[in-house]
């Protein structure tokens, strides 16, 4: 496992997004409810849309709405900005 090799806030976020895939997204949400976001992934997109992902699929509406508008408002590329707009907001 990567995280035991080079342990990083990022391999700890992709993990959780593996998981949520697996467990469903409470499980992938724990996963990286005790970790801080790294000075390189906070405020990210990446970071902001895989908790709006999560946050949406667990039926948290409110805190996902918060997640993505900082990951579309954060996004570096119109296209981007599209292709989460599309994600953060796909019926499940």
């Amino acid at each position: 496992m990567v995280e035991r090799i080079a342990p990083s806030p990022l391999h700890t976020l992709n993990r959780a997004v593996a998981v949520a895939e697996w467990q469903g997204p409470e499980v992938g949400l724990a996963l990286i409810d005790g970790i801080a976001a790294s000075a390189r992934l906070s405020g990210s997109y990446l970071w902001e849309a895989v908790l709006g992902d999560l946050h949406r699929r667990a039926g948290h509406s409110e805190i996902a709405q918060h997640h993505r508008e900082r990951a579309l408002s954060s996004a570096p590329t119109d296209t981007l900005r599209d292709l989460l707009r599309r994600r953060l907001t796909a019926p499940d």
